[in-house]
């Protein structure tokens, strides 16, 4: 994470409240004008024991789906239920475990407010809320939740009570915390198609829908060892060293990071193998700059930082596409979509923090692409929804930071930062929802 100094976080808010990946990026003011010092400081991680939680329920829940496919085939769809039904509250244990959960329940109770309570103490519910978008900020994307809670705070003190009620949905639609949403989505959308083809006896196709179960479930299972989600507790570590001054101690868990995405390579398709192997080249530039004590180093970790996140959750939103009982249309887009946020992610970490232009222009040129192919699979809303992040492209595209100096800079990044988090928030719930 990036951290100003000398300001306020809630200073800050006012002039964007940027949450951009898993960092935040500030402005300090000096006498002389609006200048940019940026510091690195590690983000959170979800906790070592929420971590468990999900794994250990994962695991668990993939037991149950073996078993009610055991027990189709055996055609003993009575047992297949009991299992599914013990698959159901596995799932709701691993959303309680979710960073997003409690500010889920304080939005809950909001909305039960506004069906008795006068709007100046449903007000106070906004409160909590809002305290706990700021507890997750560092894990979880939380500005478009904000704006639409500023939006139903200003419903209820105006006494609108539905049109509180929808932005608070908004809220909670924007909270989507990938590398455990989706996958889990994907599971529980199949254990409950399983269930309803149990009960209108087509066994069968029951057993399709819980193959695709299996791989969500064994995902969320298996990612707290897997080689990419070590490599980026790696460079975490690495982060929290560097911050801290130790810079032996920095390399060290760079050098395991770089064993980490070396295994993660050898299983990934051919697109993913070359952005992992870029980044093993760039984690041992890097090591060479902390050995000459290169100012460059800090903006190269954080890079790193960026590039590691929005490949987690590239490998998180795939889940279900291999075998999906959806039409082949829906597939196509979903991936095309999904490949387009990866590059989306690239393009700004080419911007923002590498100040490479090719690298910009490349990106959104295959980011571009993946949305036209998405779009001529898609239906009218579809096509709608597309073209609605394609606006967004054509914002990022409007500002340039080329010859900008100073608070000029400094506000067309700010500008460029929202426009990233926008774009990201709109594909993460289109993927979502496809």
């Amino acid at each position: 994470m990036m951290n100003v100094q000398n300001k306020p976080k809630l200073a800050i808010s006012l002039i964007a409240g940027i949450i951009a990946g898993s960092f935040v990026v500030g402005t300090a003011v000096f006498a002389a004008g609006l200048q940019e010092k940026i510091t690195i400081e590690p983000g959170r991680q979800i906790s070592a024991a929420d971590q468990a939680i999900i794994s250990r329920s994962a695991a668990n829940a993939l037991r149950h789906i073996a078993e009610a496919r055991v027990d189709i085939h055996n055609k003993n769809p009575a047992n297949a239920k009991n299992e599914l039904a013990q698959v159901r509250k596995l799932i709701d244990i691993i959303k309680s475990a979710r960073p997003t959960s409690k500010v889920i329940d304080h939005i809950w109770v909001a909305k039960k407010h506004l069906d008795y309570k006068n709007t100046t103490e449903v007000g106070e519910d906004i409160i909590p809320i809002d305290v706990g978008l700021t507890e997750i900020e560092d894990l979880v994307p939380v500005e478009q939740a904000r704006q639409h809670l500023k939006k139903a705070r200003s419903h209820i003190k105006a006494g609108q009570r539905k049109a509180a009620r929808e932005e608070l949905d908004a809220v909670q639609d924007n909270l989507i915390y990938t590398e455990v949403d989706l996958p889990l989505a994907s599971t529980e959308q199949a254990v409950i198609m399983a269930q309803g083809l149990l009960a209108r006896n087509k066994p069968g196709e029951a057993d399709q829908a819980l193959a695709l179960a299996e791989e969500g479930v064994q995902y969320l299972s298996v990612t707290i060892a897997a080689p990419l989600s070590q490599a980026r507790k790696s460079i975490y570590r690495a982060m929290q060293n560097y911050a801290a001054k130790e810079y032996d101690k920095t390399r060290a868990e760079l050098a395991v990071a770089s064993g980490w995405l070396k295994k993660a390579a050898t299983k990934a398709d051919q697109s993913t193998h070359k952005k992992i192997t870029h980044m093993d080249q760039l984690l041992q530039t890097l090591s060479g700059k902390l050995s000459k004590k290169d100012k460059k180093a800090e903006s190269s970790l954080d890079g790193l930082w960026h590039r590691i996140i929005a490949l987690s959750e590239y490998e998180a939103e795939k889940i279900g596409l291999g075998h999906s009982r959806k039409p082949a249309p829906a597939n196509t887009i979903k991936k095309n979509l999904i490949d387009s946020k990866l590059d989306i992610a690239y393009a700004e970490t080419a911007q923002l923090i590498d100040h490479d232009e090719s690298g910009l222009v490349y990106n959104l040129k295959l980011a571009r692409a993946a949305l036209k192919r998405a779009g001529n699979s898609a239906d009218k809303s579809g096509k709608q929804a597309i073209h609605k992040i394609e606006k967004d492209i054509d914002k990022i595209e409007s500002v340039t930071l080329s010859g900008l100096k100073d608070a000029d800079y400094t506000l067309a990044r700010w500008e460029l930062l929202g426009f990233y988090e926008k774009t990201k928030a709109d594909q993460r719930k289109l993927i979502r929802d496809q």
